[in-house]
């Protein structure tokens, strides 16, 4: 019976390990993803203008708070990418805020996948954003959880 209860702590221990791994990973490799906007705060407005068209949602409307938004939006990315890097690189000094970094990974999801369907958003747009950051947020949340009960 002891040898049995070795060998489960010793499994629940490796189990624990390689959720700590992948959640690393993962924070990685988001902010990987999420840092690749800030070059976009140098894009000339010319170029917003045709990715904008090129996305097929025509002209890019020519006001400061469009350019604002989007200079505004792709900082915030950027910032964000950067904290999950730095977190990241240290995760059991900043254990307490990654399930709940998580959790609002899915609320940021819920509402961003809002946001696109009322904003009407082309569909390929609101397929890649809303729903796989709410799937993200649940992925990285019970990782946390499974490496936590180590």
């Amino acid at each position: 019976m002891n040898k049995e209860l070795e060998l489960s702590l010793a499994c629940r221990k490796m189990m624990a390990m390689n959720s700590e791994k992948l959640l690393v990973l993962l924070l990685r490799l988001n902010a990987g993803i999420l840092c690749l906007a800030i070059p976009t705060l140098l894009l000339p407005v010319s170029t917003m203008d045709q990715i904008h068209r090129w996305l097929g949602m025509g002209a890019l409307p020519h006001q400061p708070i469009t350019e604002y938004l989007a200079r505004s939006c792709s900082l915030m990315y950027g910032v964000h990418g950067i904290v999950l890097l730095l977190i990241s690189l240290k995760p059991r000094k900043h254990w307490s805020l990654i399930g709940p970094l998580a959790l609002l990974h899915v609320g940021m999801g819920a509402t961003l996948l809002c946001i696109d369907l009322f904003a009407g958003m082309p569909w390929y747009w609101t397929a890649v954003e809303g729903g796989p950051i709410m799937i993200f947020g649940c992925i990285l949340f019970a990782l946390w959880i499974q490496a936590s009960r180590s």
